[in-house]
């Protein structure tokens, strides 16, 4: 048994460290849902993209996690997202500060369909 077997993650993360703890807390247990959005997908996939012979780094970071695909920008797909962190435990986002907010998937608004969810948010631009 994993120490993590039975926890959801939901991962709004891009590039570098949401990935990596996404791929961690999968390798300890937890299934973990990556989210991404087709105007802007993981800089880890694009990469490979771009420069095949460079390696595949996105499922280097991603390999044990389930995808899904959503436009963020639309009302119902943030609905779907809500409805999925209500069957959550946690959710990652590595975005500047305002981007959650602005969609309506920060903390405060995760509070309201999930009172004891546990966000984890590590901008690279700081907070």
């Amino acid at each position: 048994m994993f120490p993590l077997e039975g926890y959801r993650v939901v991962n709004f993360g891009w590039q570098w460290a949401a990935p990596q703890l996404g791929t961690l807390l999968a390798d300890c247990g937890a299934e973990v849902i990556k989210v991404e959005s087709n105007s802007r997908m993981d800089i880890f996939r694009r990469l490979s993209l771009i420069m095949p012979t460079s390696g595949n780094h996105f499922h280097v970071w991603n390999h044990s996690a389930l995808g899904i695909t959503a436009n963020l920008k639309e009302p119902k797909a943030v609905e779907l997202m809500k409805r999925l962190v209500a069957k959550s435990d946690i959710v990652i986002e590595n975005y500047p500060p305002r981007v959650m907010r602005e969609l309506g998937l920060d903390y405060e608004h995760l509070r309201e369909v999930k009172p004891n969810i546990i966000m984890i948010s590590m901008p690279a631009t700081g907070q």
